[in-house]
Order: structure tokens, then C-alpha cells, then sequence
């Protein structure tokens, strides 16, 4: 079924558009790491996010390139925002189109919640579902609102616990985008015309990367694994929306397990010390608030603690693309 689905959708030619960026604003995001990414992943025929967020890696993805891409995400309200800008971006954006206001904040965020579990569900069981007022007012919220906690089940009932973003300096609030004419809806256009191809689909990551979902008839296939960060990292609990302390060690299993599959480029985000990859794969330092470098040369400190792990298969640097 996936993949029957997925052939329909054959991406050829995707027109040159990059450096898109999600309109709302997103923890762990990886924009500042894609560029190494495709440098090693190259043009594959196949590309695979299982934890995929703001989509920050595909979104600068090098153009043109052929092939199949697929995205999938836990978070319902994340997966209804891509299909809706894919297959609805005029909606989406007249939606997300309001001005900063603090009851509307309280009052659409608790629409949303009430309305969170049933959007996740169909989507899970129909493939080309989506609503796009709910993507409207999900990604004004997010980008209204500070801390966390917004369109979440623990806020229901709830006010906030903060101002919204008065300053409009995030998501669709941004103020360089407010102030052209049309700029917030040449903003999703422009991400609906990225998405046309890709396959967003909702549901537990292992879906993503099973035999029948990897296409056998691809000869190179990417996948780029960003799980939440496991408990050894030491981070805190309650960071992600459908959080996990573990899924990170079972995601480990799998690369490990098809790490060495020629066909194969995988990538994973983790934090130093996180994971014991076998000398066979390559790890790249990184700062979170920009640049990478050599892993002996990082400091006691969470930002310059990011890792990156490169599987055997994968391009080696300054290789020609």
C-alpha cells in the first residue's frame, strides 16, 4: 500500500527552489548541519526522515534532484501542517493570516487541543487526509506562543503561562514577511510547491524504514534519523511532544544492524557520548547555533556537544556531488 502510493507521487524533477524554512518555530531543528548531510548523502534515489519536525535537512535539499522523498512524524498537528501546505497552501495561509492578540492565542489553542486526537487519527488511517484550518491556526499559535506547552493536551483548559510574541519576530509573525504583499502566502506557495512530491505520513518511525517501505528498485537510498535525544544525553524529560527516553537505542539497533548495506547512506543526530557506533562510521562535531568542527576539539558544553554519525557508505567530503 505504501509503496503503490508512493510510485503514483514519483518525484522526476523538483524546480530549483532552496533554503525554505518551516513557518514556525521548532526545538532541535537541523539547518545549520544539512549542507555535511547532502555533501555525504549525495543525490540518492530515495530519501527517508523518519523524525521529521520542521523538515529542516529536506528543505535544503540541493536542486534539481530525481527520486523518491518521504516524511514522517508522531505529532499529528506537524504532519496535518505539511499535508495541509501541500495540498492546501491558499487555505493554510489565509488561516494562519492574523494579527497578534492574546485571547484569540487562548481561545484557538484550546481549539485546536479538542481537536488534536481526532486529526491524528484519520490521518494515520488515510494517507491523503489533512485540514487546513487546523494547520492555519496550529502554526499561528506556534508561532505566538513562548515556552512550551502550545496545542498540547497538558495546556487544556489552561491559559499561558506567558505574553504571546508581541515582537512578531517568529513564524508566520515574522515581520519581514507581514510587510510584502502576499508574503506570507508566497511563503506556503513556494513550500506547497516543494511538497507537491513528498509522502508525509503519520505514525511510529519504524514504519518509515521497513523492507516494503524502502524501495528495492532504488540504487542509493538516504535516511537521516534525528530521534529524541535518549536518557543518557542528560537532557531533561518532556521536551517533545510525544517524548521518549529510549526510542533513541532502538533507532541505534537499526543503523547498526543496516549500517553496513552498500545501497544505504544513514545518518544520526545524537549528542557526544550518546552512542558507540563502530569505528567504521564517521563523526561530525557541530555547534547547534552554527558551524561544525573535529570532535577533539569541542568544550564541556551542550551546544558544542551535537554529534552527527555517518554510515560506512555514505561520500566521503569534498567529494564532487
Amino acid at each position: 500500500m505504501v509503496m503503490r502510493w508512493m510510485l503514483k507521487y514519483r518525484c522526476d524533477v523538483v524546480p530549483s527552489m532552496s533554503n525554505l524554512k518551516a513557518p514556525f518555530p521548532y526545538f532541535g531543528g537541523k539547518s545549520t548541519i544539512s549542507h555535511e548531510v547532502w555533501n555525504r548523502f549525495g543525490d540518492v534515489d530515495m530519501y527517508v526522515e523518519p523524525f521529521f519536525g520542521s523538515g529542516a535537512v529536506l528543505l535544503n535539499r540541493p536542486m534539481p534532484f530525481r527520486g523518491f522523498e518521504m516524511a514522517n512524524d508522531m505529532n499529528g498537528m506537524i504532519v496535518n501542517f505539511w499535508r495541509s501546505v501541500k495540498y492546501a497552501p491558499e487555505d493554510v495561509a489565509d488561516h494562519a493570516e492574523w494579527y497578534v492578540s492574546e485571547i484569540d492565542l487562548v481561545a484557538r489553542n484550546q481549539w485546536v487541543i479538542d481537536r488534536r486526537q481526532n486529526i491524528t487519527n484519520q490521518m494515520r488511517l488515510d494517507p491523503l487526509f489533512y485540514d487546513a484550518k487546523v494547520a492555519g491556526w496550529w502554526v499561528w499559535c506556534m508561532s505566538n506562543w513562548i515556552g512550551s506547552g502550545c496545542c498540547e493536551e497538558s495546556r487544556k483548559g489552561k491559559g499561558i503561562n506567558k505574553l504571546p510574541n508581541l515582537g512578531r519576530t517568529m513564524g508566520v509573525l515574522k515581520k519581514s514577511i507581514r510587510e510584502r504583499p502576499n508574503g506570507l502566502h508566497d511563503w506556503i506557495y513556494n513550500l506547497s510547491q516543494r511538497f507537491r512530491n513528498v509522502q508525509v505520513i503519520c505514525g511510529d518511525w519504524e514504519r518509515s524504514v521497513t523492507e516494503g517501505a524502502l524501495s528495492s528498485s532504488c540504487s542509493f537510498i538516504g535516511v537521516f534519523l534525528d530521534p529524541p535525544y535518549t536518557k543518557k544525553a542528560g537532557r531533561m524529560a518532556k521536551l517533545y511532544v510525544h517524548d521518549d527516553l529510549v526510542v533513541g537505542n532502538q533507532v541505534f539497533d537499526w543503523v547498526v544492524e543496516n549500517g553496513n548495506n552498500k545501497k544505504m547512506r544513514i545518518a544520526v543526530c545524537g549528542f557526544e557520548g550518546e552512542y558507540e557506533f563502530p569505528q567504521s562510521w564517521e563523526c561530525v562535531s557541530w555547534k547547534s547555533n552554527g558551524g561544525y568542527s573535529k570532535p577533539e576539539s569541542t568544550k564541556n558544553n551542550n551546544k558544542e556537544k551535537e554529534r552527527i554519525w555517518f554510515s560506512p557508505h555514505c561520500l566521503k567530503p569534498n567529494v564532487l556531488l
